[in-house]
């Protein structure tokens, strides 16, 4: 969840319950400690109390998975759940410390807490993620796509390069993967028919557009353009189609100016045109690198998030269990 100035009003609301839950925990231990300054046990009533609510906070957590599944039903806002879960959570913390009066006797109690900071600090990891990644990723990335279509569009420009590397040079398109080309179903070069190349995708939530910029196939193929098909067959085309997996020194920007810059430098001004374009695909295609690479540390930190935080549950009902049948009640 971001934390803006369009919601920082609500996440007020909740600091402040956390913060006086905080201190009522504090202040309530002092008052009830004996005079050797010990405070109280678990199974006192104040410590009990303690950890009723805390064991109730954590079930409060873990009900938001379900929350966001239910989303037509009317159980207040999704936004207000989510700045809930964040400073309830933390408070958790503090009242566990209490509840056990800031003592872990017990193999079962110390485990509890223990897994008990664990998830609360995946879950600061995660907050911090959320408000740091996005900004990052739209700085590092102003060419994002669908993060689903990455793989789609890639192989749709690495389509469009072989059409376009195939007229430029005169070389047969069907000696490149014929399997993109059977997606997109081009027309042979060879016909002298004009076939634009749209480059780039803008950032929306929908669908995935082109930029103004286009590039026609040559009518006919430009002379001396061996050293370009060559270095499209060495270079280029495998990073295009794997990206940062391959082995290819276009995976860095700096060096792929000094690629295409020699390019530029050995073949004549008329290739400029399809030199351009192969660029500005290998720029898209580190983008997406990059995209696919923030998307996966966006949102790795819930896979060790949610099972710890199931585990948690299991486990503070087995706490529960075994203190409420030593204590007498069962």
């Amino acid at each position: 969840m971001l934390v803006n100035r369009n919601n920082l009003w609500l996440h007020s609301i909740w600091f402040i319950a956390f913060l006086l839950g905080t201190l009522a925990a504090v202040f309530t231990l002092i008052d009830v400690s004996t005079g050797d300054y010990r405070p109280p046990r678990g199974a006192s009533k104040v410590g009990y109390s303690f950890g009723l609510v805390a064991g109730l906070l954590i079930v409060f957590e873990v009900l938001l998975w379900p929350r966001k599944k239910l989303k037509r039903w009317r159980l207040g806002r999704l936004r207000t759940w989510m700045a809930a879960h964040i400073w309830l959570g933390f408070l958790t913390v503090p009242l566990a410390l209490a509840h056990g009066g800031l003592f872990w006797k017990g193999s079962l109690a110390f485990a509890l807490m223990v897994l008990l900071i664990v998830v609360v600090i995946s879950g600061l990891v995660g907050l911090a993620l959320q408000n740091i990644l996005p900004r990052r990723l739209r700085q590092a990335v102003p060419d994002e796509t669908i993060f689903s279509q990455i793989d789609n569009v890639s192989h749709q420009y690495l389509a469009e390069a072989d059409a376009l590397v195939s007229a430029t040079c005169g070389r047969a398109a069907a000696e490149f993967d014929a399997s993109f080309w059977s997606r997109l179903n081009p027309i042979d070069p060879g016909e002298g028919v004009n076939r634009p190349a749209v480059i780039g995708a803008v950032r929306s939530m929908a669908v995935v557009k082109g930029t103004a910029m286009e590039i026609e196939l040559p009518e006919v193929p430009i002379p001396n353009t061996d050293h370009l098909h060559a270095v499209y067959r060495s270079t280029i085309r495998e990073f295009l189609q794997h990206g940062r997996r391959s082995h290819s020194p276009l995976r860095l920007d700096s060096q792929a100016q000094d690629v295409f810059r020699d390019l530029r430098l050995k073949l004549d001004a008329a290739a400029s045109p399809a030199i351009d374009a192969l660029e500005r695909w290998c720029d898209l295609r580190r983008q997406f690198d990059r995209q696919q690479k923030l998307h996966f540390w966006l949102h790795s930190w819930m896979a060790i998030h949610v099972p710890l935080s199931l585990a948690l549950l299991v486990l503070l009902i087995w706490h529960a269990l075994v203190a409420s049948r030593y204590s007498g009640i069962f």
